[in-house]
């Protein structure tokens, strides 16, 4: 007979292992970070649309993306689809058809308050310095000339 207070451990739970899938181009980079999740998914990890999510292949290759409810159906019930960005896949080096694993984080997203925008070109290559007396000027009218994105006067 078992005392009221011996139990028995609780099995862990298998990690669900999700498999890499394209998420179309959009036209902006908004959502470039977003990591498509079936909604029994999201259900079993825990997560919201919103939060941050740790992404993690078998081989070890991790990442950070922003959880999100996919909106296709999942018609098979033991497939794990998640959709990314090709920005996603490029930036943490995933690549379509990787099995991985998915966590939530304890990190928050910040707003920056300012940016700071600087030219890295290379200015050695004769192809690249033909204009940069004007960069600052192309770099603020593409940005909206905002109080909180700061360029330099010239460079």
């Amino acid at each position: 007979m078992q005392s009221f207070f011996s139990r028995q451990p609780r099995p862990m739970e298998e990690p669900i292992s999700f498999t890499v899938r394209p998420l179309p181009r959009g036209a902006s980079l908004e959502g470039a970070f977003r990591v498509q999740i079936a909604t029994k998914d999201l259900d079993s990890l825990k997560l919201r649309p919103g939060e941050l999510c740790h992404l993690i292949t078998a081989e070890g290759t991790t990442g950070t993306g922003i959880a999100w409810r996919s909106t296709e159906p999942n018609t098979k019930a033991n497939a794990h689809p998640i959709k990314v960005t090709d920005t996603l896949r490029d930036a943490f080096n995933f690549k379509l058809g990787n099995q991985l694993t998915i966590s939530k984080s304890s990190a928050q997203i910040y707003h920056a308050k300012k940016v700071i925008v600087t030219d890295v070109s290379d200015h050695n290559d004769s192809d690249n310095n033909k204009d940069d007396t004007n960069w600052s000027w192309r770099c603020g009218n593409i940005l909206g000339r905002r109080s909180d994105i700061e360029l330099p006067n010239h460079y």
